[in-house]
């Protein structure tokens, strides 16, 4: 048996649950047999399935489940290591549990606790190299992860990619949490001078989170407030629409682990804007798909929406290029591809 264990399979809740979704359908599409267990009774497209169960947003019932799973002999495999300090049993009396390394939870955020659950498994999974070494700088338990790239759950490119004709819009899409490194408040503070430069230009905001209104004040203190659009949460049935009128997909973030928005973008054929601090650069190629900008060089961000907003041969070759390298990297089928052969490992130890 093997237990994928999250905090929640409802893939619109972020980026984690995504991943969980992916690994339940791999899991399920390679017959192995398979139980899911969430904190949250959110299981997305696994709902009505008899193999899930939700804990009610119980972390004692979460814990309490997981341990029954791991002394029954199924093989754990925890979305986070915060969720896999549920697994509390020593060695001796139930297998070594399996654990998604992501960003952020193994670099700035690596709590004892949470590193305390990295020395008890025995199979971690890190989304990129990127995350994997910075995960190595803080604890050297953490070479022995393995890195599997993540994808889109689609195989197939939208079937009306971005034509990137319309109005310059740059899109941004990302939780804005307190720690604010997705690049929200670094894509604000240029807006009047892409503005100054490309009339018209609209940064359009799509998500929600704690910083939300401390951001909403900054927006409506620029000079350029009225071509700043803050959607909140948006529905999966919306998104279509937001990519399709998007000419350039901005994210310059200094945490992504590996960055999903980055290769939705370029499945919808759209360029995008990165940085050089965190996992982007593995993902996006500059100069070929897009651009990654060094936050620490003036005008740098904002010179580089400009040349794309205003150069639209540019950015359609580099949303061609980045499409292109969905397909071969990014789309579900490849990821499938990566984790089933992980999984065969991990389930043989």
């Amino acid at each position: 048996m093997l237990t994928v264990a999250s905090q929640s399979f409802l893939g619109s809740q972020g980026g984690i649950a995504r991943v969980c979704e992916l690994t339940a359908r791999v899991a399920v599409e390679a017959g192995y047999p398979l139980s899911l267990l969430s904190v949250e009774n959110e299981g997305g497209r696994y709902q009505q399935c008899k193999s899930w169960r939700g804990c009610g947003g119980s972390r004692g019932r979460f814990v309490i489940a997981c341990g029954q799973a791991a002394l029954r002999g199924s093989h754990m495999l925890y979305d986070q290591l915060g969720t896999a300090r549920a697994h509390i049993w020593p060695s001796r009396l139930a297998r070594r549990c399996g654990v998604w390394l992501h960003g952020i939870e193994v670099w700035d955020q690596l709590r004892p606790d949470r590193l305390r659950a990295a020395h008890r498994a025995s199979f971690m999974l890190a989304n990129t190299n990127f995350t994997r070494q910075r995960a190595i700088e803080h604890d050297k338990i953490f070479a022995s992860a393995r890195v599997c790239w993540l994808a889109t759950s689609e195989d197939d490119p939208p079937d009306e990619s971005g034509s990137l004709t319309g109005p310059p819009i740059v899109l941004i899409l990302g939780r804005l949490d307190d720690a604010a490194y997705k690049g929200h408040k670094e894509l604000i503070e240029v807006w009047p001078t892409v503005v100054s430069a490309v009339p018209g230009a609209r940064l359009v905001i799509g998500g929600t989170g704690p910083s939300l209104y401390r951001h909403r004040s900054l927006a409506a203190g620029s000079a350029a407030a009225e071509y700043i659009d803050f959607l909140g949460f948006v529905e999966e049935s919306a998104l279509p629409e937001l990519w399709r009128r998007a000419v350039v997909f901005a994210m310059p973030s200094r945490g992504e682990g590996f960055g999903l928005a980055y290769i939705e973008a370029m499945r919808w054929r759209i360029p995008v804007i990165g940085s050089v601090h965190d996992a982007a650069p593995e993902v996006n190629i500059h100069n070929e798909t897009g651009l990654n900008v060094d936050l620490t060089r003036a005008n740098e961000l904002s010179d580089s929406i400009i040349e794309l907003l205003r150069d639209r041969d540019l950015a359609r070759r580099m949303g061609s290029a980045g499409q292109e390298r969905w397909r071969k990297h990014f789309c579900y089928s490849s990821f499938r591809t990566r984790f089933a052969a992980e999984l065969e490992y991990f389930v043989k130890q």
